[in-house]
């Protein structure tokens, strides 16, 4: 995830902040059902409303250019053209209208542009120019690069710039190990979501009746947060359990720490990193000042579920205890060319470490765990991780839009691209249920880590 784009807001979604992102959707069949639900076409028909504003010619040839020049995979003018074409389509298919060019090919997304909306339609003309630029996203099979309304793009600032807002306090991600369905990570302990009985693993399949699945992750952050003691409708499919399950949640501010710890075993230090946050670091810092007057012996730092968050503060964390002037990560861009990211501060601890990983290690948390492991700094125990490793430009717009496009990786020191590979723990164990997270002396992920750093 994140990430680049990981908007950190309190729904909490996994994905990461300084516009950084990952994309973890298969190229399968079913990513088909994008064009149907976002932008949902069929509502807007339907509706008989206009989408609210009017993209001039100029943005559809901008986006062309820089998806085929800058994006951070291999799509062709062709490519782009065909997607294009199936794109109006679905659009004529909702519409009721025969599609525009049957039996016309296009090798050249601007000849199909330029075409159709000089073609007279009952659909309206603004519908038809948003419609061709989905159309361009869609033909980059990468669902973190997408098109943002004014609408869509003003609520995201809002996200990044706000203090404080309403959220229902989850943590989400599309996950690929759901069927791509968007998922609940984790609940908040405290949060309305919490108290409502929102439980780890809930696939989320409707937000207030309209449906998830495909849907952008940057879309379903905007559906679910809104002001304090508004309420946001879910239904629920829940493993186990037949059926759909509706919950109406109030919305409200919710406050969470980004790090907490603890000494385990007696004589261990616990740290858990829950987002790489703008003040993470100095907790973090703070957190381990008062674990080592405590005498540990060792560390374990717990970066399950954690779905990244500002690259800076995992630098800063990781850098602590691999050194200065070390490059804890790099920037790969298209043409094979990298940008080391080295830490820049002191060595402040030679404790024996243990991190802890799982499929919901994303994004940040993936690269510290990818730099201590290749500076054999720490043994890395767990799941495999989720593998999002994609940074993302984001490009606003004259007309208040904007528009996020993959233009690089992130790799670990000794070059390894994480994106859709994630990390490989050194020891793999299978996580246990979410009360693992509360009794961290009981589950076998800590048990492990307790015997490698009895070892050292």
């Amino acid at each position: 995830m994140k990430k680049y784009l990981f908007l950190m807001i309190f729904l909490f979604c996994c994905f990461s902040l300084g516009f950084v992102s990952a994309s973890e959707q298969e190229n399968n069949p079913e990513n088909k059902e994008n064009k149907e639900i976002h932008p949902n076409y069929k509502k807007i028909i339907e509706s008989n409303k206009d989408i609210g504003f009017n993209p001039d010619d100029e943005i559809f040839y901008r986006i062309t250019k820089i998806l085929l020049h800058q994006f951070y995979g291999s799509v062709t003018e062709k490519d782009l053209a065909n997607s294009v074409a199936d794109e109006l389509k679905t659009l004529c298919d909702v519409a009721g209208e025969k599609y525009f060019f049957e039996g016309e090919n296009f090798n050249n997304p601007l000849d199909i542009y330029e075409k159709v909306i000089k073609t007279k339609s009952k659909i309206p003309n603004n519908l038809v120019k948003y419609c061709c630029i989905s159309g361009l996203f869609h033909g980059t099979k990468d669902p973190y690069s997408s098109f943002l309304t004014p609408e869509e793009y003003s609520t995201m600032m809002e996200t990044l710039q706000a203090a404080n807002f309403g959220g229902i306090g989850i943590y989400l991600e599309v996950d690929k190990s759901n069927d791509n369905q968007l998922t609940i990570i984790e609940p908040i302990e405290g949060s309305p979501s919490w108290i409502q009985g929102l439980q780890a693993g809930d696939i989320i399949v409707e937000i207030d009746g309209i449906p998830t699945k495909g849907m952008d992750l940057d879309f379903c952050t905007s559906k679910l947060r809104g002001p304090k003691g508004t309420t946001v409708e879910l239904t629920i499919q829940r493993k186990g359990i037949l059926g759909l399950r509706k919950y109406k949640i109030c919305r409200d501010t919710i406050v969470t720490q980004p790090i907490s710890s603890k000494v385990v075993f007696n004589d261990i230090g616990f740290i858990r990193i829950r987002s790489f946050g703008r003040n993470t670091t100095s907790a973090f810092t703070k957190a381990l000042d008062e674990l080592n007057k405590q005498n540990i012996k060792g560390l374990i730092i717990d970066l399950r579920n954690n779905g990244g968050g500002y690259v800076t503060s995992a630098i800063e964390i990781s850098g602590m205890f691999i050194g200065k002037n070390k490059t804890i990560m790099s920037v790969k861009n298209k043409y094979g060319n990298t940008t080391p990211k080295q830490y820049s501060g002191k060595n402040t601890s030679d404790l024996p470490v243990v991190i802890l990983v799982n499929k919901y290690s994303a994004s940040a948390s993936e690269l510290t765990a990818g730099a201590f492991q290749d500076y054999k700094r720490a043994v890395i125990v767990g799941e495999n991780s989720f593998g999002k490793g994609s940074i993302q430009q984001l490009l606003p717009l004259r007309d208040g839009s904007a528009f996020k496009v993959t233009v690089a990786h992130y790799c670990t020191p000794l070059g390894r691209d994480i994106d859709k590979v994630g990390i490989k723990p050194d020891v793999i164990v299978e996580s246990e249920s979410s009360s693992a997270n509360i009794t961290l002396e009981t589950n076998s992920v800590m048990q492990k880590a307790e015997e490698i750093l009895r070892t050292k």
